[in-house]
């Protein structure tokens, strides 16, 4: 699938990841229309670079990401000039300057911050975080304009603590998203597991599936209706609504696992056209 055809077809998502980077920015209204604007032709630019440059190493959803947070990145420097850590944040150490950057500098809350600080120090607490926080400066932003050269310096590396907490978080959710499903469909009966996984894994019709497993073809609209009704009341009480299904969908890389496999042996699957197996 070529870059233009990836742009295309994750649209939504894409402009689902530039409005996550501005509530995190806490940038909103015209300014986070302005920068799900810019993102997109960002990613356009130079026939579509930046998507050329992705090699697949992490998740679709992911890279985007960390390529919307080094835009806007670049933008707030371009505005506001280059930060400094603070003396009081250094002596801190690690954790002090990168808790100055999220909370003074970026404007994350305490809750925000906590999980990405975890990743330099597992045993830190919200205690302990606000107890760092409280010894601090307060401080405004100096603006200063600089150059793009200058900007890309300041830039995170690929591998920050944020990237990979959104790794984390991805895969998570897909884990997740996965264990609803095979649960919800290993408590059906035989023959609605086995048409669930002749729709959706081999994409037949219902009518190729109401001769392969001999029933009325009629029922089955109606019953399979009732099938993606428990999926998606099941996925819900997981904590899954759509728009983080949409995601994991949409990133077309997110390892899901729906027990689809372990159905290949089943009696029911003899059932299915001659040569059908995924």
């Amino acid at each position: 699938m070529g870059p233009e055809q990836v742009f295309r077809e994750n649209l939504q998502l894409i402009d689902r990841i530039a409005a996550r980077v501005c509530r995190n920015a806490r940038l909103f209204d015209a300014d986070a229309e302005d920068f799900a604007s810019a993102f997109r032709v960002h990613l356009m630019e130079r026939d579509y670079a930046a998507l050329r440059r992705y090699e697949g190493r992490c998740s679709l959803v992911t890279y985007l990401t960390i390529v919307a947070q080094r835009l806007l990145g670049q933008d707030r420097m371009r505005t506001w000039g280059r930060w400094n850590d603070s003396a009081a944040a250094q002596k801190l150490g690690e954790v002090g300057v990168r808790a100055e950057q999220l909370i003074r500098r970026d404007g994350r809350s305490i809750d925000e911050a906590l999980p990405i600080l975890r990743d330099l120090d597992p045993s830190l607490t919200r205690e302990r975080l606000e107890a760092l926080v409280a010894q601090l400066p307060q401080r405004n932003a100096h603006i200063r304009l600089v150059a793009a050269d200058e900007v890309e310096e300041e830039l995170p590396a690929r591998t920050s603590s944020e990237e990979r907490v959104v790794e984390r978080e991805t895969h998570a959710l897909s884990g997740k998203a996965s264990e609803a499903i095979r649960n919800t469909l290993a408590a059906l009966p035989l023959q609605d597991r086995t048409m669930v996984r002749l729709h959706f894994r081999t994409s037949m019709t219902i009518a190729d599936i109401a001769r392969a497993l001999g029933v009325p073809q009629r029922p089955l609209y109606r019953r399979l209706e009732r099938i993606l009704d428990t999926l998606r009341r099941d996925l819900l009480r997981a904590g899954l609504d759509r728009r983080n299904a949409a995601e994991l969908i949409g990133s077309k890389l997110v390892d899901l696992d729906f027990g689809f496999a372990a159905m290949e042996g089943t009696p029911e699957s003899s059932a299915a056209a001659p040569g059908e197996r995924a």
